[in-house]
C-alpha cells in the first residue's frame, strides 16, 4: 500500500535535488532561456520504488535519478 510518506524526499534527496535544480536554472539563465519546466516522477512497481528528475528542456541523459530502491 502507498502511503504519503513514499512522496516525501529525504534531506539528502532534496538536497541532491536542490543542486541539481540550480544547475540547470544557472545554464538556463545562461543560455537566455526565460521558461522551462522541471517535472519529478515518483514511480512504483512490484520491485520497489524510483524517483527521477527531468528537465522538459533538455534530453533524458541530464535526468537526476533521485531514488531507486529495489527490494
Amino acid at each position: 500500500m502507498i502511503d504519503n510518506e513514499v512522496f516525501t524526499l529525504t534531506n539528502v534527496e532534496l538536497a541532491s535535488y536542490n543542486a541539481w535544480a540550480g544547475k540547470i536554472a544557472l545554464a538556463m539563465g545562461e543560455a537566455e532561456i526565460e521558461s522551462w519546466t522541471l517535472s519529478v516522477t515518483f514511480s512504483f512497481n512490484n520491485l520497489g520504488s524510483t524517483v527521477v528528475a527531468h528537465c522538459e528542456s533538455a534530453d533524458r541523459s541530464g535526468d537526476l535519478v533521485v531514488r531507486h530502491e529495489m527490494e
